[in-house]
């Protein structure tokens, strides 16, 4: 498993369908993706459950990501959160 502290960008947080890039982003790699926050583990390919966490700027996230692509994975919604 591949894991990362992140920091939501404003841009993330403001972009209209932010969640549901996220979610589809997940969902383009065969690994198991998750976000990690308040004593919560996020499943990133469960639109539902990422909408459950209240995602905001002022808080750290883990981003951890567990298969054969955790490296590009961990890479590119990372890309998307922080951007």
């Amino acid at each position: 498993m591949n894991s990362k502290e992140i920091s939501l960008s404003n841009g993330f947080t403001k972009a209209p369908n932010s969640i549901a890039n996220l979610v589809q982003t997940a969902c383009k790699f065969d690994s198991n993706s998750f976000i990690l926050s308040d004593n919560k583990k996020i499943n990133l390919k469960s639109i539902m459950g990422v909408m459950s966490l209240g995602m905001s700027t002022d808080k750290v996230y883990t981003l951890a990501a567990e298969g054969t692509d955790e490296n590009d994975a961990i890479q590119a919604l990372e890309a998307l959160l922080t951007a």
